[in-house]
């Protein structure tokens, strides 16, 4: 029996937990009641996810127009909805890429920093399009994205970018190979009659990652100025933020200009790829067709709280990212929205709008499109014990005193206020509305209020005991090994 039994098209029979649901879904079910008929996949929409990996909200000009980065982003925000205050649910690539793909939770996918995989078990967003019908593919740069951690299921094409280049190629140009695969199996094959079922592509775009190497002119052209050339070099040669946090690595408030500057940069060079995705799907007449859907998996920290890389930090650096769709019908051109929303929720919100629906027991997601999701309460991001984080330290400093960061990490965001806690009752407090670059600590002044929110958190993470977990993964293929350690992500 298909695992969408309860779904309202032509297999299933209608949910019946009441009228309101009924008349929710009554347009979606006018127009893909005939989906089971030959020829009607195209009634579906196409489904393109795009994640710019460690990209955070401040570097692109869809969200500060004073950085004049990303023209094609604001172009999609233009014909879309742009969120405001969407936030991950890790600060790393495996377990956010694992919500964004099965809508749950670190703690009930078990995609974490102790298995660095994601279970066979989990349900994900290509299994459920593949078994609608839907050509899937994933077209990836980021090496953690591999196959053998579990993130090729699903996809009937799975593209390992870095294992083609054979270690030769620039991260831009893995991007940009990324693009153009993408945009051949979106032609698909029109012998077979591939062409005409709706696609899933799914890309994560990894060029915006240490070490920055920005395009000289692009550089020039956003950042004019004197730049010391023996500062650029070196800085351009910072690969991840270990060494920096193991204390071998001093850099000042000008080694932060720099490294922003930089960063800026590739935020730029990163959108003109999305630019050629995004124009190569209208020149062939399928972008109205697709619903677009433009993310991040986390941030990153540029000096902020003394940090670099996106390592060990549950601040808004690291987890504000940006999410803008596009639909036309579903989501009006140049629309702001304000709610809080998470990565979770971008699974259901295609499945909505695919005229599929989810087990209502899978968690706290909710589709975007949902009139009636009026934002969530709160969010939460996780991190659990950072076992390869922990064996890089003691590879740069044996002596390095790795205890106080060997345990799990939570933070859990209102409308106004986070809590940042850390097993063994560790705690940062904000007020994120007078304090939205989380200078001042509250959890002292404020007992009260870190009760609160600790007692909310203990809730729901109770909710998720007896999860089994998944053994770790301790080793990969040599090429993925290869390309983790030049991103600095192992020593």
């Amino acid at each position: 029996m298909s695992r969408y039994g309860d779904r309202l098209v032509c297999w299933g029979s209608a949910d019946t937990k009441g009228s309101l649901l009924l008349i929710r879904w009554a347009f979606t079910l006018l127009l893909f009641s005939l989906s089971c008929s030959d020829g009607m996949e195209a009634s579906r929409p196409n489904v393109l996810v795009v994640v710019l990996d460690t990209t955070r909200v401040d570097a692109l000009s869809v969200y500060d127009p004073s950085k004049r980065t990303t023209p094609h982003l604001e172009k999609v925000a233009q014909e879309g909805v742009r969120f405001t205050r969407a936030f991950s649910t890790g600060f790393w690539t495996i377990p956010s890429h694992a919500s964004l793909l099965t809508g749950q939770y670190p703690s009930d996918h078990q995609a974490t920093s102790e298995t660095r995989q994601l279970p066979l078990e989990a349900s994900t967003l290509a299994e459920d399009l593949a078994e609608a019908g839907y050509r899937t593919g994933a077209f990836v740069s980021n090496p953690w994205l591999s196959e053998g951690r579990g993130f090729a299921q699903g996809f009937s094409v799975f593209e390992a970018v870095w294992k083609s280049s054979k270690g030769h190629a620039s991260a831009l140009a893995l991007d940009r190979q990324a693009v153009r695969l993408a945009l051949e199996f979106i032609d698909g094959d029109p012998g077979s009659g591939t062409g005409t079922a709706p696609f899933f592509a799914f890309l994560n775009l990894n060029s915006n990652h240490m070490p920055y190497d920005p395009d000289p002119l692009i550089l020039d052209e956003l950042h004019p100025g004197p730049r010391s050339i023996d500062r650029s070099v070196r800085l351009r040669k910072l690969v991840g933020g270990w060494e920096h946090f193991a204390g071998q690595v001093d850099l000042d408030s000008e080694d932060y200009r720099i490294l922003r500057a930089f960063y800026e940069a590739e935020a730029a060079m990163l959108d003109g790829l999305l630019g050629e995705l995004i124009e190569g799907l209208r020149s062939r007449g399928q972008l109205d067709k697709t619903l677009v859907i433009i993310t991040s998996d986390h941030g990153e920290n540029i000096g902020e709280h003394g940090m670099v890389d996106h390592i060990l930090s549950l601040y808004e650096t690291t987890l504000h990212v940006p999410l803008i769709l596009r639909y036309p019908g579903y989501f009006e051109g140049g629309k702001v929205d304000e709610r809080l929303v998470s990565l979770v929720d971008v699974r259901p919100t295609v499945l909505e709008l695919a005229g599929l629906s989810r087990d209502p027991s899978e968690g706290e997601a909710r589709s975007l499109a949902d009139p009636e999701h009026g934002g969530h309460e709160f969010v939460v991001a996780e991190n659990e014990r950072p076992v390869q984080g922990i064996t890089n330290l003691l590879i740069l400093d044996p002596e390095f005193d790795t205890e106080p960061l060997n345990r799990p990490m939570r933070m859990i965001r209102t409308d106004r206020y986070k809590l940042i806690w850390r097993e063994g009752d560790s705690v940062e407090l904000y007020d994120l509305s007078v304090d939205p670059d989380e200078e001042f600590d509250l959890s002292i002044s404020q007992p009260e209020r870190v009760e609160a929110l600790k007692g909310q958190l203990d809730l729901w993470l109770k909710a998720r005991s007896g999860k089994v977990q998944t053994r770790p993964l301790e080793r990969l293929d040599q090429e993925s090994e290869k390309e983790l350690r030049a991103l600095g992500y192992i020593e």
